[in-house]
Formats: C-alpha cells, sequence, structure tokens
C-alpha cells in the first residue's frame, strides 16, 4: 500500500511540522494523541497553544484520509533538533477531546425529570461542546432526581453511562472531533474500503498488498457469569425488586459454574429497570470472556469500527469483530537524526471482539459517598404556603452545596422524615416546616437517596425559650399554619428546683378523649377559669365529696333540675322534692321568715300542722281569708283574744256550741 503522509494543522500553520505521534483510543473512553512536532519558530509561545484545536491529516493514497482531531490539553518545549542542517524546536503536544475539560470542572448540583442523554448533553453544554450524536437502539427513562456530588463533570456522566449500558467513540475531521454515543451494533459501521482485512502473517507482507492484518491472538478468562441486584420501594414496600440475570447459558462461556455477583442496592424502583441494570452488568462481565488483538497497517481500522476477519488458518475465526481499543504510531520518515528511524510510517495494535457480543464498558468511575451528616432548608411550592408535603410524608429541601439553585429554581425530590415512631396508621408525626433546617441522612451513603431525621435552629430560627434564661425549660411550642409568633400551641416543662411546672397551653381548642377511667390528684389547691360557658356532662353517676365547705356564687340564676327527686340533708334536716310535685321538709325547728311577705299557697289545700302549738304572730296584724269559707276548729278548745275583740258578719252571725261563755 502507499506510504502514509501525515501533516499536522494548527494556528501555527506551516510553523509547526508533524514529527512523530501515539494515539490511544478505546471504546468509552477519552482517546489521548501524544504528539511530537517541530516549529521553525525557536521560541513559540506555548501558552496561546493550550486549549486550541489541532488536527493531524493522514492520507494512505488516493482516497485513504483518516483525520485525528483534538484540542491541545499539554505542551512542552523539550529542545532542539536539527533535520537538514535546519534547527527546529521540539514541541510535546498532547491532544485529547473537549469533553476532557470535564475532568478539570467539580460541581454539586441537582439534575430533575432528565434521562441520562439529556443530562450528558446539558453537562456537555456547560463547556461549549455541541458534537454530540446520538446513535441509541434503547429508550431511557426520565429520572426524577439524580445528584452529582463533589465529582468532577466526567466522572458523573461517566457513571451514568456506565450503569445505563451506554459507552462512547469518537468520530473526526479537519475542523471537530464528534461525540457518538452508541448502545448496540447498530451505531457501528465498516471504514469504507476497510471492511475485511485478510490475515497475512508477519514477513510474507508485500508491496501492493493492501491493507492487512499481520498479528492475531485470542485471549480467554474466566469471569462472572451471573448478576443479582435487588432494592426496596417504600412506596411499595412489599413489592420484591429482586432481579437475576444468567449470561452462563450459551456454550462459549468459561466452564466454572457458580460465579454470581450479587448487589445491593440496585438503584432500581421498578422491576424493568433493575433487569436493564443487571442485563448491563451481566454483559459487562461478559465482554471480558474472549477477547482478540492483533497488528495492522490498515489506516481505517479504527475504534468503534467493524471488519471481517479473512484468510486466518482457523476458519471459525474468520467472522466479524468490532474494534474496541487501539494504540497507533504514526512518524513521518526521515526527522530521526536526518535519517529514517526504521520504524513504519504507521502502524496500530488493536484489539477486538465478536460483533455479535454486545459491548459494555466496566463500572470503572467511582460513585460518591456522603459518609456524614449534612443539613438542608426546606422549601415549598410556589405558594405562601409554609407546610408542603405529600401523602407519605415527604417533604422537599434544598441542600447549601446545591449549584443548580442559585438560578432561582431549587431542584428537590420528595424526601421522607424520620419518627421516633412509625406504625401502621399510628406512630409519631412532626413535620418540618418551609425555611426550617434539617439534618439529612443519605442511605448507604447515596446522594440520591437523603432522609430527614431531625431539625436544628440557627440565628434565623431561634429556640422557642430564650437561652440561656430559660436553660431549665424544654418542652414543644408549635406555630400555627399561617399565624405569627403569638399563635401556637405548646407544652413545657419547667425543671427549675422549687419552681417546676408543666405548662400546656392551646392556641385554640383542648380535647381530652379516655376510652376508660380518668384520674387527676391535685395535693394542694386548683383553680379553673371559663371566660365564657362551661357545660358538665355525666352519663351515670357522679358523686362530689367536699372535705370542708363549698361555695357557689351565681351572677344571674341557678336552676337545679332532677328526673325523679332532689333531696338537700345536713344533720336532722331535709328537704325532699319529688317529680310528683310532694315537697318534704323536715327539720328539728323550721322558720319561714319574709321580710315584706311570705305567701304560702295550695290550689285545693294548705294545711299547717303542729304536734303541739301553730304559732301565728304578726307585728301588726294577722289576716286569715277565704273566699268560701272559713273555719277555726281546736279538737279540745278554740281561743281567740285580744285586747279589743271584733267579730262581724255582713250577713249572719252565727255562734253556737253546747256551752257559750261570753264574758
Amino acid at each position: 500500500m502507499p506510504t502514509p503522509m501525515m501533516t499536522l494543522h494548527s494556528d501555527l500553520g506551516d510553523a509547526l511540522l508533524f514529527w512523530r505521534m501515539q494515539a490511544t483510543e478505546a471504546l468509552g473512553e477519552l482517546f489521548e494523541y501524544r504528539l511530537t512536532a517541530l516549529s521553525t519558530q525557536p521560541r513559540p509561545d506555548l501558552r496561546a497553544l493550550l486549549g486550541t484545536s489541532m488536527a493531524v491529516q493522514l492520507r494512505a493514497g488516493e482516497g485513504d484520509v483518516r483525520w485525528y482531531h483534538g484540542i491541545v490539553a499539554h505542551v512542552a518545549q523539550t529542545g532542539f533538533h536539527v533535520v537538514d542542517r535546519l534547527s527546529y524546536a521540539v514541541l510535546e503536544v498532547t491532544l485529547v477531546p473537549k469533553p476532557w475539560l470535564l475532568t478539570q470542572r467539580r460541581d454539586c448540583r441537582i439534575f430533575t425529570a432528565q434521562s441520562v442523554p439529556e443530562i450528558v448533553r446539558a453537562v456537555l453544554d456547560g463547556i461549549g461542546y455541541g458534537d454530540v450524536t446520538l446513535s441509541l437502539s434503547g429508550t431511557y427513562p426520565k429520572r426524577d432526581y439524580c445528584v452529582q456530588y463533589r465529582e468532577d463533570d466526567f466522572n458523573f456522566i461517566s457513571r451514568l453511562l456506565e450503569q445505563e449500558g451506554i459507552y462512547y467513540f469518537f468520530t473526526h475531521s479537519q475542523t471537530t472531533h464528534t461525540l457518538v454515543l452508541a448502545d448496540a451494533l447498530g451505531a457501528h459501521a465498516s471504514s469504507s474500503g476497510f471492511e475485511a482485512l485478510p490475515y497475512v502473517p508477519p514477513g510474507q507482507h508485500a508491496n501492493g498488498m493492501g491493507a492487512t492484518i499481520s498479528q492475531w491472538q485470542l485471549a480467554r478468562r474466566v469471569h462472572t457469569s451471573a448478576q443479582q441486584l435487588t432494592d426496596y420501594d417504600p412506596l411499595r414496600p412489599r413489592a420484591s425488586l429482586a432481579v437475576d440475570e444468567d449470561i452462563g447459558h450459551g456454550g462459549d462461556l468459561h466452564p466454572v459454574s457458580g460465579l454470581t455477583a450479587f448487589d445491593y442496592p440496585g438503584a432500581h424502583v421498578l422491576v424493568a429497570d433493575g433487569k436493564r441494570y443487571a442485563q448491563v452488568r451481566a454483559e459487562a462481565h461478559n465482554v471480558q470472556r474472549s477477547r482478540y488483538r492483533g497488528d495492522s497497517d490498515a489506516v481505517g481500522l479504527r475504534v468503534g469500527a467493524l471488519f471481517s476477519l479473512k484468510a486466518f488458518p482457523r476458519p471459525e475465526w474468520n467472522q466479524e469483530y468490532l474494534v474496541i481499543g487501539a494504540q497507533t504510531a504514526l512518524e513521518t520518515p526521515g526527522y530521526a537524526s536526518g535519517e529514517g528511524s526504521g520504524a513504519a510510517p504507521f502502524a496500530c495494535r488493536f484489539e477486538a471482539i465478536e460483533s455479535k457480543l454486545p459491548f459494555r464498558n466496566a463500572a470503572r468511575a467511582r460513585q460518591p459517598l456522603i459518609a456524614g451528616l449534612q443539613t438542608a432548608v426546606v422549601t415549598g411550592s410556589d405558594t405562601d404556603e409554609d407546610i408542603v408535603v405529600d401523602q407519605y410524608g415527604r417533604i422537599q429541601v434544598t441542600f447549601h452545596w446545591n449549584t443548580s439553585a442559585r438560578d432561582g429554581s431549587k431542584p428537590s425530590c420528595p424526601v421522607r422524615v424520620a419518627s421516633s415512631w412509625a406504625g401502621k396508621g399510628w406512630g409519631a408525626m412532626s413535620l418540618p416546616r418551609v425555611g426550617q433546617e434539617v439534618v439529612v441522612s443519605f442511605l448507604e451513603g447515596d446522594p440520591d437517596r437523603p432522609l430527614v431525621i431531625g431539625s436544628v435552629y440557627n440565628a434565623d430560627h431561634m429556640p422557642p425559650f430564650a437561652l440561656p434564661d430559660n436553660k431549665t425549660q424544654s418542652g414543644v411550642r408549635s406555630r400555627s399554619a399561617g399565624g405569627g409568633a403569638a399563635d401556637f400551641n405548646e407544652i413545657r416543662f419547667e425543671d427549675k428546683l422549687g419552681s417546676e411546672e408543666l405548662f400546656v397551653h392551646a392556641q385554640k381548642d383542648l380535647r381530652e378523649e379516655v376510652e376508660h377511667d380518668h384520674f387527676a390528684t391535685v395535693d394542694n389547691d386548683q383553680t379553673s377559669t371559663v371566660k365564657h360557658d362551661r357545660k358538665h356532662k355525666v352519663d351515670n353517676d357522679e358523686t362530689l365529696d367536699v372535705g370542708n365547705n363549698a361555695t357557689h356564687a351565681i351572677g344571674q340564676k341557678f336552676k337545679l333540675s332532677a328526673g325523679s327527686e332532689i333531696e338537700l340533708v345536713t344533720g336532722a334536716s331535709s328537704i325532699v322534692m319529688k317529680s310528683s310535685g310532694e315537697i318534704e321538709i323536715k327539720g328539728v325547728t323550721i322558720t319561714v321568715t319574709g321580710n315584706n311577705a311570705v305567701n304560702v299557697e295550695g290550689k285545693v289545700q294548705v294545711a299547717i300542722k303542729g304536734g303541739a302549738t301553730v304559732d301565728m304572730g304578726a307585728g301588726a296584724s294577722v289576716k286569715v281569708h277565704s273566699d268560701a269559707m272559713l273555719a277555726l276548729e281546736g279538737g279540745a278548745m278554740g281561743t281567740l283574744k285580744a285586747p279589743m275583740l271584733s267579730l262581724k258578719a255582713d250577713a249572719l252571725h252565727q255562734i253556737g256550741g253546747a256551752l257559750i261563755m261570753i264574758g
């Protein structure tokens, strides 16, 4: 095949010449081109070269052109070199893809409602890189909540891609390099003119034969053959999320059995997602089972390309392969000490797998862990509500480190709140409110799985009891939703020796409910003040036992009623009032006194009886009146006596008796 020719394109133009380059590339990895160039300028501005684009053109014949494009990440002037009696400054340049800049960026932020490809694009936008092609066969769901925590941008997107089974490679032109995201064989194609490459043993290659493969080796290894994952979903606590992906059913697998990898948590809440993640991990293990290595002079043999091996002595190896890695050496003849170095202008050592075998990157990107506790601020919705919670008691928080909240948004996920007691419809509940600072732990240290475990005070949210003056006080003071500092419920304990107190304050209503007995003992005084109405109801008996005096002062009216009988008793005296209308008053002496009048009235009869004497007296007069008839009768004797006695009848006056004495 024709001798390859290399040309370097840079901001220095013809002042920078290509000498040699070592190119390292692999699927799912950033390429690195270590370039040695000769500068006609003895003092090139190295700083000005950093971050600029360079492209190496490889021309192997008519139409066979390949580009290596990247940006300068490192440059050093290592000395001078003489070629044809001309002195050149030697520059060692490292070219990398622009996404390499992500390794130099570190952040803490939260992505919400985005799929992994969308997150990758958003991160790449941060460096102004939009040359991305999606060649994906799978569908990737949006993640409700995805955290980048104290990790560089490249590690962040790498671990997401590895988890989803997405890998990448680069295609090159004179002006750019394009990142291709892939997940299946359909993303790959052969380089034009290099679809089939024959095997030619070393030493048998002849000019004019074209591109060939001169070394071909197979390496096999024992690897994990099954992947098991499980997880837990608090919204479906009884659901089984266990998944199992076994790749040990193929006849081409190693004969060792029982090599299962189990992991928890699997980072899934749906079985379908778990199966996909388990399959990705299993396929990543399976990539290791058989790898082919070869040497070639085919300039079109690039990473991510397909080719078919031909004419190999083992016919079963003559099949289609996918190039997954390559180390390529390029050199301009005649620059080494003014003579040829003996090295071929182009040499490629590559690694491949059978194209029927799905490629997946091994999980190399580190998952960041939060080992300790953090605090965050409770956030709300767009309304003015100070309690924002869903039906599971989950709240929204914003972390102090969340740089994505600096633009005014406050991305978060529903965060569960730990409780001292959590039963099925019973337990303890205290919901943090908007603006409060809460303490957050992370399940398994995973930033994507926060859990609120408590609250803390700060300078904006001070304790309810002024400190240190009230350091002996403890308790709970709430705040009426939408209310101010004067609107609260409170239970407070005062533990100062000699001033101990339990204080209960209800901002509105206080309700007690006792399903059996209620005992209360007060060893000293009890004072109860009701500023409005009071209602007391006892469905059965009530007993009031007062050891000394009882005083009831009624401002206006007092009414005492009973369904059957009211009895008032003190010593030998009693008053009994019955529902039949009968009233009985008993006592040794009964005195009825009216300062103005005493009226005794009976609709049928009024009987006044004394066992010995009935004495009716008045300071002025005693009047006994009857509308019909008046009878005064003594069983033995009746006496009417006065200094002057007048008996008068308007019609008839009759006095009768067995013996009448007048005078």
